[in-house]
């Protein structure tokens, strides 16, 4: 009867670190979402791509734990791609560059999310 509780303890703490774990990916997806919305405005673009690229180099070793290389990879790139079309000057890849990173957000985010899709 012993192990029957400890099991269920077990069982209990990981899902209990599952559910923080998503809600942690959830949070960073959606600051990273906000700063991809300042990037529209022209005023403080490149202020805001610093602290895009800080944030990202801080949270990208705690998403490593759990999230693809895959999707991680892409996002740097994209982040990178971004970084280049700025500097540049190049208004037109800097915007399409902006909604590749939205669209490399939704695929950090979807990797933790609770559906059907992602069980199997």
């Amino acid at each position: 009867m012993k192990a029957f509780w400890i099991s269920i303890l077990l069982f209990a703490l990981l899902l209990g670190g599952i559910f923080v774990n998503a809600r942690f990916i959830h949070r960073t997806s959606d600051t990273l979402t906000e700063y991809a919305e300042e990037l529209s405005e022209s005023s403080c673009r490149a202020q805001t791509l610093e602290e895009l690229e800080a944030f990202w180099e801080k949270r990208r070793p705690l998403i490593s734990l759990t999230v693809g290389f895959r999707e991680l990879d892409h996002f740097g790139e994209v982040i990178a791609q971004l970084r280049w079309a700025h500097d540049l000057g190049d208004e037109t890849e800097f915007l399409r560059y902006r909604s590749l990173l939205l669209d490399a957000i939704t695929e950090l985010s979807r990797t933790e999310q609770f559906s059907v899709e992602n069980l199997f």
